[in-house]
């Protein structure tokens, strides 16, 4: 299943027919031991691809390791060191303010 920030970002980011394969693609990703980071590979997926070869490159990569997937997406090398990406810093807080709002 695909949560609801996962599907906005799909909305905003794939239409038409490419929309349903990519959310056919993505649902591929499922992580039963912790079902929570399904939506960061999700949305990291879909920060990243452009279209439904890379989505499902991604797909693969997550599958394989899914850490490997949070590596090639949230980090950079900047000056010979691996640093965070605005974006990645972002969603992290976004993350934080959820699960803070969720243990009120």
């Amino acid at each position: 299943m695909l949560s609801s920030s996962v599907l906005a970002a799909l909305q905003e980011k794939f239409s038409g027919a490419e929309h349903h394969e990519v959310a056919n693609a993505l649902r591929e990703f499922h992580w039963k031991l912790r079902p929570s980071v399904d939506e960061r590979i999700h949305l990291n997926i879909l920060h990243a691809a452009n279209d439904l070869e890379r989505v499902r490159k991604l797909v693969d990569l997550a599958k394989k390791d899914w850490r490997d997937l949070i590596m090639a997406t949230e980090y950079e090398l900047k000056d010979g060191k691996l640093v965070q990406t605005e974006w990645s810093k972002e969603m992290t807080r976004k993350r934080e303010a959820q699960q803070n709002a969720g243990n009120r």
